[in-house]
């Protein structure tokens, strides 16, 4: 087996992007960051139970342009029980951007992989609600 040494690698901070905000420009809770074309960011935030309208997909720049946020959880602020709709998130765990720049976001409480285009809207979605070896 051959080792290979990692010179030391010196990280210097640049800048905070974003701010704690239920809604608007600012994350709550981000879950994980996808970079689209023109270096968006897409911030995958989960909010929380009891606020669940800071669930959402923000998108910006890394200079902190505001550029969009879709599939939230509720629309309007305050505690809401979760829109479970078709292009909602109740527990986002995960997103990432296809080749054609489509995003693809998980969410461990809905089961289902759920598809966006680049400007937000819903396009469809994956879902399976049980093993198929539990039919019957």
């Amino acid at each position: 087996m051959t080792t290979q040494q990692i010179s030391h690698v010196n990280l210097q901070y640049s800048h905070t992007i974003g701010r704690g905000e239920q809604f608007g420009p600012g994350f709550t809770q981000p879950q994980f960051v996808a970079r689209g074309e023109d270096d968006l960011m897409y911030v995958l935030c989960r909010g929380s139970e009891y606020r669940p309208e800071g669930t959402r997909i923000t998108v910006c720049t890394v200079d902190e342009e505001f550029v969009n946020i879709f599939a939230r959880g509720v629309a309007q602020q305050g505690p809401h029980e979760f829109n479970l709709e078709d292009g909602s998130l109740a527990w986002p765990t995960c997103i990432a951007i296809s080749q054609s720049g489509d995003i693809y976001v998980s969410d461990e409480w809905l089961n289902r992989i759920t598809i966006f285009n680049s400007d937000g809207e819903y396009i469809g979605k994956w879902q399976e609600c049980r093993a198929p070896e539990m039919e019957n």
